[in-house]
């Protein structure tokens, strides 16, 4: 009989042992599954709330750090200081100098539903350095005249191996008067670019 109950505990000891060791792998696959998903999901998000797009072909990078679309609504008057920053970057790895040009495309500019133009939104294309800190303002313009393509600056060259950084700026401008014409725009656009052949 003492066997027998000796013989029940060493089993019982077992089996929770078993349980022990069950329970413990299970905890660390919830763990590893976690760590995981998370890695993912975070690896996923974009720091620093862009929209980052690559658009490759044989012969030119683009990297759009603030995404190709540009979308503002319910726009108000300010200054170009104030005017929101979009980014992006070219690079040639082709074997020889590419000829290239920006446009917006796809525009769209409308108030209360209605298609618009305006002579006050603005937009300023600048020269960057690597950090997308502006060193030269390239070209400047308006959506006084309103098409679905408007260049922004043409027959630009990049060499093989050289990589060239823009900052694309657009505002309504302040002009220090009644503006009941153009308060509330809503504006959108790509940015493309166009290898020239």
């Amino acid at each position: 009989m003492m066997e027998n109950h000796e013989q029940m505990e060493v089993e019982n000891k077992k089996n929770n042992a078993g349980k022990i060791i069950l329970v413990i792998i299970i905890l660390l696959l919830l763990i590893s599954f976690t760590v995981g998903v998370s890695y993912h999901f975070f690896s996923k998000m974009d720091v620093d709330g862009g929209n980052h797009e690559v658009i490759t072909n044989d012969e030119i990078n683009v990297f759009y750090l603030t995404g190709q679309d540009i979308q503002v609504e319910g726009m108000m008057p300010g200054y170009e200081k104030d005017a929101p920053r979009h980014t992006f970057s070219l690079e040639n790895n082709g074997k020889s100098s590419q000829k290239y040009t920006i446009s917006f495309v796809n525009v769209e500019l409308q108030q209360a539903g209605r298609d618009i133009s305006s002579a006050n939104l603005k937009w300023s294309l600048y020269e960057a350095n690597s950090s997308y800190s502006e060193q030269k303002e390239l070209a400047i313009g308006d959506f006084s005249v309103l098409e679905s393509t408007l260049p922004i600056l043409e027959n630009i060259t990049i060499a093989p191996g050289e990589k060239q950084y823009y900052v694309l700026k657009i505002w309504l401008e302040e002009i220090n008067e009644a503006q009941n014409e153009d308060q509330g725009l809503d504006f959108s656009a790509q940015v493309g670019i166009g290898l020239v052949k």
